[in-house]
């Protein structure tokens, strides 16, 4: 099988051996770039829940948050 995976590559690369390990041929074009944007300091305290989409958003987080996550998914925060 042909696979296509289009993550940036620090976000690809494990499941890239992964697949190859497997026997399939793998291309990789990255159609997205992951940036930090500026943003208005945020007082974490105000809240009672944060919801994070993205591992990405937590790579360029300001603050250490000291509370507990909930993970959904195989990828560690």
């Amino acid at each position: 099988m042909h696979i296509l995976l289009t993550r940036p590559l620090e976000d690809s690369e494990e499941l890239i051996l992964k697949f190859r390990d497997l026997g399939h041929k793998v291309s990789h074009m990255p159609v997205i770039q992951i940036e930090k944007v500026e943003y208005e300091k945020i007082n974490f305290l105000d809240y009672k829940a944060i919801i994070f989409t993205s591992a990405n958003a937590l790579k360029f987080l300001d603050t250490i948050l000291n509370h507990f996550f909930f993970q959904f998914g195989k990828e560690e925060f």
